[in-house]
């Protein structure tokens, strides 16, 4: 299960201002079970990735996971909360192994 921020910097430089195309697209990434597209956030080096936005990596590392067995995310919600100056997503990751009927197993 993933919750929480997305693009953010509260009190930062960029404080107020939320990335809600950035979000979409890494949520989309997450949902198709294409997170190596969102791996160069490690790497990569702009204003967008200073402050809690760094925060995307936590999911990037468990979206490259679960990819690894098969799963892709199923995003729940999304809410650009410009009150709390943070992009929050809600998804989880389930295991065809999880997805089976108990008798099954």
């Amino acid at each position: 299960m993933g919750s929480g921020g997305l693009a953010h910097d509260p009190g930062g430089k960029r404080s107020g201002w939320l990335d809600k195309p950035l979000d979409l697209w890494c949520l989309e990434q997450f949902a198709e079970g294409n997170g190596k597209a969102t791996q160069a956030m490690f790497s990569y080096d702009s204003d967008t990735m200073i402050g809690g936005t760094g925060e995307i990596r936590a999911w990037i590392t468990v979206a490259g996971a679960m990819e690894e067995v098969g799963a892709s995310a199923t995003v729940l919600d999304y809410v650009p909360a410009a009150k709390t100056v943070t992009g929050l997503g809600f998804a989880y990751w389930q295991t065809e192994d999880a997805k089976a009927p108990a008798a099954a197993k």
